[in-house]
């Protein structure tokens, strides 16, 4: 397993570290990836966490076209951003306490690595106390992806502990607590 964690870290630091300029290709000249992943970056201060979620365009338009059965074009706009919110919400699940808690989305964007588009999302999540610890579920994506990998990076403020969660078919959950 951790053979593997390393392997996945390897290549997004490979994949983050390259040409980040987007290309002017055509629907048939885009490279096709061929692995199914997301990257999350989440910090924890108070009674607040903020997710930064980092997609491939593709895939988020394949979902979220068959989720509603219908095209889907992922863009800068008011009614993508709402598709992509309830989506989250639904494929990821915050639970503090016995609060269930939801993502608000706050921004978003398109980027390139290498020559793939991507999509990130930020969202925040505010819980009614200080945040000890949580129960975290990320299936975003697996609908569609068998193979689907969800890494989740979390840090905790101010006691600077850090989690590297791994979400896949047989460990989609994870309970975190900053006070052990």
């Amino acid at each position: 397993m951790l053979q593997l964690l390393t392997s996945i870290f390897l290549a997004l630091l490979l994949i983050v570290n390259g040409d980040t300029s987007p290309a002017a290709l055509s629907d048939d000249e885009a490279p096709r990836h061929d692995f199914h992943v997301t990257y999350s970056r989440m910090a924890v201060e108070n009674d607040m966490a903020v997710v930064r979620i980092r997609l491939f365009k593709d895939d988020l338009s394949e979902a979220l076209s068959k989720r509603l059965d219908r095209d889907v074009i992922v863009d800068i706009s008011p009614e993508s951003d709402s598709l992509f919110q309830v989506y989250f919400n639904e494929s990821v699940s915050l639970v503090v306490g016995e609060e269930t808690l939801a993502g608000n989305l706050v921004g978003s964007g398109e980027e390139y690595v290498g020559k793939e588009p991507m999509w990130w999302y930020l969202l925040e999540f505010k819980a009614d106390g200080p945040i000890e610890g949580f129960t975290i579920s990320q299936k975003i994506l697996s609908e569609m992806f068998p193979e689907q990998k969800n890494i989740v990076q979390v840090q905790h403020f101010p006691s600077e502990k850090t989690y590297s969660l791994y979400c896949v078919e047989d460990s989609w959950e994870y309970e975190v607590s900053f006070t052990d």
